[in-house]
């Protein structure tokens, strides 16, 4: 089973599909920890998370492709890009800006200071971003998402086991992937007909 954050910009999402996808060709059962650096991994993991990272890349950037636009079809290991470039690639990709960089780079066409400078400033962009409620960001309210993301089906069959207690309050909680004071707001999202989803 392969989890992401429904948080995450959809670009970061594919990325992170197509990264753990990988390690599950490759027969390996990962638990992700968001806090758990890169560089603090043992070597064999570090390089590991760099092949998924790579296979991610390939996929949602194909090399051939990528080659084959006009502003990278000249450039080499010195070359630097504007904003506008790199942000209308990355979205004709469907990748973030900084995964087109790294991308760019490993395929010989960007200049390694450059990526990393630019890896910077975006990491200080997104310190500096203020970490927003979902309903502020335009999200729909979680217990609505968890219906929404099992189905109204699903959930209404573990309400209807636990009210009729053949589930207990944690067992329905568990398979609806919630904190137990949620299931009320759940049971009125999957039983009211659809007016919050």
């Amino acid at each position: 089973m392969i989890a992401v954050n429904a948080q995450d910009r959809s670009y970061g999402r594919t990325f992170t599909l197509l990264h753990e996808l990988a390690h599950v060709a490759l027969g390996e059962s990962v638990y992700e920890d968001d806090l758990e650096h890169v560089n603090r991994l043992p070597a064999p993991n570090r390089a590991t998370e760099t092949f998924c990272n790579k296979v991610a890349a390939a996929v949602l950037m194909p090399r051939d492709a990528l080659l084959a636009e006009p502003v990278l079809s000249g450039a080499g290991p010195e070359s630097t890009y504007s904003d506008e470039t790199i942000a209308h690639l990355a979205q004709r990709y469907g990748a973030s800006r900084e995964a087109l960089l790294i991308r760019v780079a490993d395929l010989g066409r960007a200049d390694q200071d450059f990526v990393a400078e630019k890896r910077a400033e975006f990491a200080r962009i997104r310190a500096a971003q203020p970490i927003m409620k979902e309903t502020q960001a335009g999200f729909p309210p979680h217990h609505t998402m968890i219906v929404s993301h099992l189905g109204r089906g699903f959930a209404r069959l573990v309400l209807e086991a636990y009210n009729s207690r053949r589930l207990t309050l944690s067992t329905a909680a568990a398979y609806l992937g919630a904190q137990a004071q949620m299931i009320p707001k759940i049971e009125r999202a999957a039983f009211n007909g659809g007016a919050d989803l």
